[in-house]
């Protein structure tokens, strides 16, 4: 009966030894990751260019909020060189599955509406201050050198 104990409270420490040191994740998921303001700091075209954005596209951000949603605001210059929204996006909706961002962007033309889908491979770098977005083709690869967005986290 002793030893029964014994065995038991040793398994017990094991047990509680493998369950409250296990890795299970180390580090939090992409879709938490990804949560708040990124601006725009880099792009580069699939051959593998740096596209050399102007300070005005830099202006650009994109949300990533909790509610699996999205804002989007893109800055251009306009033909009188001033910098302007060029393109503003409220709530679409995103997923991600494993390093994949699924963006569904819902677009109402004439009364039609019509669903485009954007995919984009996601990776983390500079301890996940930088966000680095990878094009997918239509097909579901990646190009050979896939074009490239570099966000940078805001807050």
């Amino acid at each position: 009966m002793k030893r029964n104990v014994k065995v038991m409270l040793l398994i017990l420490i094991i047990s509680y030894a493998i369950v409250g040191c296990s890795n299970k994740n180390p580090v939090e998921s992409y879709d938490v990751l990804i949560q708040g303001k990124w601006a725009l700091k880099a792009q580069y075209s699939r051959g593998g260019a740096n596209e050399n954005i102007s300070l005005c596209v830099q202006k650009s951000t994109i949300t990533f909020k909790n509610n699996n949603t999205l804002d989007f605001n893109h800055f251009e210059e306009n033909v009188h060189n001033v910098c302007v929204s060029a393109e503003s996006m409220k709530n679409v909706d995103y997923k991600i599955v494993g390093d994949v961002l699924e963006i569904t962007h819902k677009i109402t033309n004439n009364g039609q509406v019509e669903i485009e889908v954007t995919k984009m491979n996601v990776k983390f770098s500079n301890n996940y201050s930088k966000l680095e977005l990878y094009e997918i083709t239509h097909n579901g690869t990646n190009a050979a050198i896939p074009s490239k967005d570099v966000w940078e986290k805001v807050r």
